[in-house]
């Protein structure tokens, strides 16, 4: 997840990138209004927070301009102003919340962690959760490479975790439009939802790597479908295997579901739909070879929370 912190003092910019980013989160400094709004508008974010006194545009300028930019981005004021009248304005102006700089960097990390919804996931537990579905995506590649008769080859995977609702945001700044997407749901001990996305492009490399014909991006045949549907069963049920397997029990997998050519921002909301209790989300940024080509994917575990944090207590 990615927050931006907008305050002209370095120092104050410091303390709370280094709290944050040892929980876990992505953090990006703007020393004053004009850069922070050419930051939202290139790369949206997921939160902000913001100073009040600045040079040139101030704190309360610069919160009612950004609410022009996204009006749905969390905004939370950390300013060494702490009267009530400043308080009451800067919650007029959009605020989320209010700290003040003299509470510790933590109190920062607190708020952010309440206004995203978000279980504090230590970097030790993403670190072993990357692990594990390195573990998987290399068992995955290996059923591939059976499957086609090429060498596959995983580099190594990038992953986040982050509230459900904020995936239409981070796959909106990720990967604006998917080729081909397989879905399956899965329930048992652990429920939830697993994903594969794969940019357009390489969604058609990866079709003509499986049926071994050139094409170009039109009308997708029935033949097509089942053979994404296949690579996308292949590596869900292997998900699903590696998770149940840590878990001490069996998941149980739904049928593959093909989504093709769709704005991604779109395709995960309804992924969001058919998983209506999914809290969380879990994704892995994969590349990996096929042969000569280079693949990317992205797959994605919805889970609501109490599935989360069973899956965090056992790594």
């Amino acid at each position: 997840m990615r927050i931006l912190v907008i305050d002209d003092s370095a120092y104050a910019r410091r303390r709370i990138r280094q709290v944050l980013e040892k929980a876990g989160y992505e953090v990006v400094e703007a020393p004053d209004g004009e850069t922070a709004l050419q930051i939202v508008r290139e790369e949206p974010v997921d939160l902000a927070t913001i100073d009040l006194l600045m040079p040139g545009m101030d704190g309360l300028e610069l919160m009612y301009r950004l609410r022009e930019v996204d009006d749905s981005l969390p905004l939370v004021v950390v300013t060494a102003d702490v009267q009530e009248a400043t308080r009451q304005e800067v919650f007029r102006a959009g605020a989320c919340a209010f700290v003040a700089k003299v509470e510790k960097p933590e109190a920062v990390l607190s708020t952010v962690g309440t206004l995203l919804g978000a279980p504090y996931i230590s970097p030790e537990q993403l670190d072993a959760f990357a692990e594990l579905l390195n573990v998987t995506m290399g068992q995955a590649a290996s059923a591939l490479e059976a499957l086609l008769g090429k060498r596959c080859r995983l580099h190594v995977p990038q992953v986040e975790a982050m509230p459900a609702s904020v995936l239409p945001a981070f796959f909106r700044r990720r990967l604006p439009f998917t080729g081909a997407a397989v879905l399956q749901p899965f329930t048992g001990l652990l429920s939830g939802l697993t994903s594969i996305l794969f940019p357009e492009q390489h969604a058609i490399v990866l079709i003509q790597l499986l049926l071994g014909a050139e094409r170009d991006w039109g009308e997708i045949s029935a033949a097509e479908q089942t053979v994404l549907a296949e690579v996308g069963n292949i590596v869900l049920n292997t998900v699903a295997a590696v998770l149940g397997d840590r878990m001490g029990t069996r998941l149980k997998m739904g049928l593959p579901i093909v989504v093709l050519k769709q704005a991604a921002p779109e395709m995960i909301v309804s992924l969001l739909n058919a998983a209506p209790h999914a809290d969380h989300a879990l994704v892995l940024v994969s590349h990996l070879s096929i042969a000569e080509a280079e693949l990317e994917a992205y797959l994605l575990l919805l889970l609501p929370e109490d599935a989360l944090r069973q899956l965090l207590s056992g790594l």
